[in-house]
């Protein structure tokens, strides 16, 4: 087949075109110097004494190499377009369905590898520094080039063609449903081009790369170990070029391994503080605590933890692990909607307690907002966590070898609401209550009593608790800034949109 040509043909009012050569810096030319010099050698140029001259010029490859172009714009405006065909790239790829062997072939030299017919040679002559040189073979640039290529792959492969085969200029790709077939096609293939004087780059072809690495990584017995084991696993049976970024492409690529593995990259998206209750025991968190092992005497092995949002107040109430709805809707009533009234909303995770039938059922009937924190993210209910992860500290410093934890969680109550808080500026106790309750130690300072006890003007009361509502407030406010600015570090900003592709991970 590579007594093919390409031919020239011109519109009946062409005009010969030359041009000037183009500057090139002194590292350009010594590189021009080489790529011209190596030409002659090989035989696809020749000295030219053509009226037609293209500028030549360079064109950086991906391994940062310099291709040699020609700007043939003068020669292709006066060319007769051919209109052969080009294949679908949709086609082709309907083609490749229900098969798993693949194998891409590039061949060398590409369009060098068809010459130009001798009386057309002249057209396509090209000025240099070093000289005036017109090509043998077809180059590059050429507004025909593509057609008479892919004709002349079509006539090579035209028994076989989009049998096991498929061919997009000097791309070749081989296709089969089993190893076994997959190697007699690419014999085949092979064996076609050196019947024609075609040579395949052994650098670009990807001879069975894929199945060399699946097999010590996807199989069972391989595990789906990570990039480097992988990689010494391939290394001890093959070699060709760049086979680490080969394997490190593919086990980054795996879809089991993305779904399952870790995530080593910042989390998706910034901290959204949820919005502040407006005031006292209008939104509470609840979360359970438990189950903690031995169970007490009096059989707890649970804690339920409810949170005020917005004095962060607390109620830690033993229980056990095991309670139904109903129970767990009783405890509410009793420690919480007794003394402060129905919330506006609850926040709890997906405990089935909270999401039975007459849990919702109950939100609906008094006109609750309950809100779930999503699976898998404890964050959505920071509150609670952070309440819990106080209430063990304190627990572990105060009981000992009893472990009669029970019999303790009324004093740890009423420490935790007695501590200051950052958040609000000011106890749990002193934002819900407008003052602090006494406890033991005030009995060891001097009385505090003053002699008028004349009761305070309401609106003064009303002004005192207004006051503490907006200070706690405000700190509330600075408090999520700060904690949304410091959590932010370590987190990226990237917005999903609704329709948007992502990868769903495996737990879920």
């Amino acid at each position: 087949m590579r007594d093919v040509e390409h031919s020239i043909q011109l519109v009946p009012d062409y005009r010969v075109h030359h041009q000037a050569p183009y500057r090139f810096s002194i590292p350009e030319a010594t590189e021009l110097k080489r790529q011209l010099d190596e030409l002659l050698r090989l035989g696809f140029i020749k000295p030219s004494n053509s009226p037609w001259g293209a500028p030549v010029l360079f064109a950086r490859k991906a391994d940062e190499t310099l291709r040699l172009c020609i700007d043939y714009r003068g020669l292709n405006r006066y060319t007769v377009k051919n209109s052969y065909p080009m294949p679908r790239s949709d086609e082709l790829f309907d083609r490749l369905a229900g098969n798993r062997f693949f194998m891409k072939i590039d061949l060398r030299s590409g369009y060098h590898l068809i010459r130009v017919a001798a009386a057309d040679q002249p057209k396509i002559a090209f000025r240099s520094r070093f000289g005036h040189y017109e090509l043998t073979v077809m180059p590059f640039g050429l507004t025909d080039t593509p057609a008479t290529f892919q004709r002349a792959m079509n006539d090579i492969f035209k028994d076989i063609l989009e049998q096991y085969v498929l061919v997009y200029l000097d791309d070749i790709l081989v296709y089969s449903r089993t190893l076994e077939e997959h190697l007699r096609h690419l014999r085949e293939v092979l064996d076609c081009l050196r019947r024609h004087g075609f040579y395949a780059k052994l650098s670009k072809c990807r001879f069975l790369r894929v199945r060399a690495v699946a097999e010590f990584h996807d199989q069972a017995a391989a595990g789906h170990m990570g990039f480097h084991k992988t990689l010494a696993r391939v290394s001890r049976l093959y070699v060709w070029p760049k086979r680490k970024d080969f394997v490190k492409d593919y086990v980054a690529e795996c879809p089991t391994c993305q779904e399952v593995n870790s995530a080593n990259h910042l989390p998706y998206g910034l901290l959204q503080p949820l919005p502040i209750p407006e005031g006292y025991w209008q939104s509470i968190s609840m979360d359970f605590i438990g189950p903690l092992r031995p169970p007490t005497p009096r059989s707890h092995d649970a804690i339920l933890v409810v949170v005020d949002r917005f004095t962060k107040r607390a109620r830690f109430v033993p229980c056990r692990y095991a309670i139904n709805a109903r129970e767990v809707a009783d405890i509410v009533f009793d420690r919480v909607v007794r003394d402060h009234g129905l919330p506006l909303s609850i926040i709890s995770d997906c405990d089935p307690r909270f999401t039975s039938r007459l849990w919702r059922r109950l939100h609906e009937v008094y006109g609750t907002q309950l809100r779930f924190s999503s699976s898998y993210h404890p964050q959505t209910d920071g509150q609670t966590e952070i309440t819990n992860r106080t209430l063990k500290d304190i627990l572990r410093k105060i009981v000992r070898d009893d472990q009669q934890w029970d019999l303790h969680l009324a004093h740890v109550e009423m420490a935790y609401n007695h501590a200051f808080s950052p958040a609000t500026g000011m106890s749990p106790y002193y934002c819900d209550l407008g003052y602090h309750p006494r406890v033991a130690a005030d009995f060891l300072r001097p009385s505090q009593m003053h002699p008028d006890t004349s009761c305070p003007a309401l609106d003064d009361w009303v002004a005192h608790m207004t006051s503490i509502m907006k200070t706690a407030h405000e700190h509330i406010v600075a408090s999520q800034t700060r904690v949304a600015a410091r959590a932010n570090r370590s987190r990226m900003n990237h917005s999903f949109k609704v329709g948007d592709d992502v990868l769903i991970d495996a737990r879920h």
